[in-house]
């Protein structure tokens, strides 16, 4: 742990200061905060933005989801613990991963910790080996929660393993087996680790039993190499917690397994690490388009500026598009389109379904009043016949624009 810092009343430096300098520590590896409020949302936001984006989780407690805890945060410091609802959709927007206890928030930082950075969770897709059939099932059903899959074995790992195994057992993901055989034959779990890791169908291993002594880890000795040789994290779990006794501290000491004791633990170690590379990836996209994103072209900067001059009340398409793309805001994939054949072209490369209108028509401001409007497309002929369609209205109407598709 390389910081526990308390803000008080925030009467001068509030929780954002000390977020932004563990950002840029070098031996912050991941963040947890314990928040009553949040004084200063933009720059929470922009902060944690910035953590995400640079590979440091920022897990969070928020106080205030119940009337009875925001009157305690007013009587305890003064602060305001303000909407739940809103503090979530800050925390989705920013990339922050709630936790509802200092007991879940201490099991989602248990895996950024534990692991190195290299090995991180690139994805929830994991192979299990357990000893007893019960951890089996149970591994399956907390993974639902977890967001975590279990592909099945592909067939380059049965053809490693089943030699290995009797013909009562059954080779599935998860793989379990009675204790006795992994005793006498540790070769099952070494072909099946090494097996697995090869695969890009699995981007962890969870090697699932009890630690009663020394001895239970011992069939592990032949493949202590396998998580760095791979860069795959290999997690060895006991499914409850029993504590970290002095021999399980020397294997970790002596190996690249990730030891984890009780599988909740592990399992919403593991949602969080999944949740993070969602976020992570997704602000990392964001960060691409607004690379991408271009300020506004002299020509289009003057045009809105005689609109403005002008009193023009309502900005024409054109210029609202290009004004909301200069503040980096999203807006959907369009395109002006003249024929029906340029209008299913364009369809087919941003894909159905679609919707088809008249732009800047100056003769109504709702596009409905004059029925110019086309949703629900979803096969090539119905856009070719809304094309038509829109086309014979702008004659009627003698209106002089074009027809713009995009996507619902």
């Amino acid at each position: 742990m390389s910081y526990v810092i308390s803000t008080g009343n925030e009467a001068s430096l509030d929780v954002c200061d000390y977020l932004e300098h563990v950002i840029d520590d070098a031996y912050t590896t991941c963040i947890c905060l314990l928040l009553e409020t949040i004084r200063n949302p933009r720059r929470f936001l922009e902060l944690s933005r910035k953590a995400t984006r640079s590979g440091k989780p920022v897990i969070a407690i928020k106080l205030g989801r119940s009337e009875a805890a925001r009157a305690a945060a007013l009587a305890h410091t003064g602060a305001f613990a303000g909407a739940d609802e809103a503090t979530t959709t800050l925390f989705e927007e920013a990339g922050v991963l709630r936790a509802s206890c200092l007991d879940e928030a201490i099991d989602q930082c248990s895996l950024f910790c534990l692991i190195p950075k290299k090995r991180w969770l690139r994805g929830g897709r994991i192979a299990v080996f357990t000893v007893g059939g019960g951890l089996a099932g149970l591994i399956s059903d907390l993974a639902i929660d977890a967001e975590v899959s279990l592909p099945a074995l592909p067939s380059q790992v049965v053809d490693v393993v089943t030699p290995e195994i009797p013909s009562t057992i059954r080779l599935q993901n998860p793989f379990d087996i009675p204790g006795a055989y992994l005793t006498e034959r540790p070769a099952i779990a070494h072909n099946y680790v090494r097996a697995c890791a090869e695969r890009p169908e699995y981007d962890a291993i969870v090697l699932l039993r009890s630690m009663p002594g020394p001895k239970s880890l011992d069939y592990l000795s032949n493949i202590r190499d396998v998580p760095d040789a791979f860069n795959k994290p290999i997690f060895v779990c006991a499914p409850i917690d029993s504590g970290m006794e002095e021999y399980k501290r020397t294997f970790i000491d002596n190996s690249d397994f990730t030891l984890i004791t009780g599988l909740r633990r592990l399992m919403v170690g593991m949602r969080a690490a999944i949740c993070f590379l969602k976020a992570y990836e997704r602000l990392s996209r964001q960060v691409a388009r607004e690379r991408k994103c271009k300020p506004l072209s002299p020509s289009r900067k003057s045009d809105l500026q005689s609109n403005i001059n002008q009193s023009q009340r309502i900005l024409d398409h054109e210029s609202t598009y290009s004004l909301l793309q200069s503040f980096l805001l999203r807006v959907v994939h369009q395109k002006i389109v003249l024929t029906p054949s340029e209008a299913v072209e364009f369809a087919k490369q941003i894909g159905f379904p679609v919707v088809a209108k008249i732009v800047n028509s100056e003769a109504a401001i709702h596009k409905t009043e004059l029925r110019a409007i086309r949703t629900g497309i979803t096969r090539p002929e119905q856009l070719t016949a809304a094309i038509e369609d829109l086309s014979r209205l702008i004659k009627e109407q003698g209106l002089t624009e074009k027809g713009r598709v995009l996507p619902i």
